[in-house]
């Protein structure tokens, strides 16, 4: 008996420790994989101070300590859902703000770099949009006389282009996913002499997301633009 109340007493102690640093979570916005650990080991010390408090609630025949016994499990459990409120209400924000705080936490220059590249790109697909709406004019004569005297028409490299059988996968930033996205990205559409490396500009994005996919998809698409892209952003992720 003495040995549980021993027992008893040193996990309410860790939870009372365990309280003291939830209250000041939100001044040291700690990472989430902290978070996620301390909800982890509370659980813990919560799965064993039920153990031994069932020990004692057990081996208690009065009327008396039997209620003494029993305010201990009610003082525990008001902390441990104080406790664990704090914690997964955090995750929670900390899941839906957590691109925000990554771009918001990127350097100035940087940031501005983004915002630049994104511009460009817009500048350059509305110019897109001109220059094909323009050149879709001039070619309407042509292409009536070409309806009324059609020939065969010459064979582009990449008609019968193919992409590989097997499925790349969608990188999404993950560390532990990147080596497999980028040998399978090699072999299927890096290393294949039938593909352009426009289309492979193309490709690549379809393959990403979130904030890579916004970096790569900032870059105009061009020969030019696809392998400093792909070294940048793929090769040494």
């Amino acid at each position: 008996m003495e040995n549980a109340v021993k027992r008893r007493n040193t996990l309410f102690a860790k939870l009372q420790w365990e309280h003291a640093a939830a209250k000041s979570i939100r001044q040291r916005q700690p990472h989430p994989s902290e978070v996620t650990e301390r909800l982890e080991r509370l659980r813990d010390t919560r799965a064993a101070f039920e153990n031994v408090q069932s020990e004692l609630e057990l081996a208690s025949d009065t009327l008396e300590p039997m209620e003494a016994i029993f305010n201990h499990r009610t003082e525990f459990e008001h902390i441990y859902y104080a406790v664990k409120t704090i914690y997964v209400t955090y995750l929670d924000d900390t899941r839906d703000h957590g691109s925000d705080d990554t771009i918001a936490s990127l350097p100035d220059d940087f940031r501005q770099a983004i915002k630049s590249l994104v511009e460009t790109q817009e500048r350059f697909l509305k110019a897109q949009t001109t220059v094909s709406t323009n050149i879709g004019e001039l070619a309407a004569p042509q292409q009536r006389t070409q309806a009324e005297n059609p020939s065969p028409a010459p064979a582009h490299p990449n008609a019968n282009l193919r992409l590989p059988v097997f499925s790349v996968p969608v990188f999404r930033g993950d560390r532990k996913e990147w080596r497999t996205f980028k040998d399978l990205f090699e072999t299927g559409i890096h290393n294949r002499e039938d593909i352009s490396d426009v289309l492979k500009l193309q490709y690549l994005p379809s393959y990403l997301d979130g904030e890579a996919r916004s970096l790569v998809i900032a870059f105009p698409i061009s020969d030019a633009n696809y392998e400093p892209v792909f070294v940048c952003y793929v090769s040494t992720a």
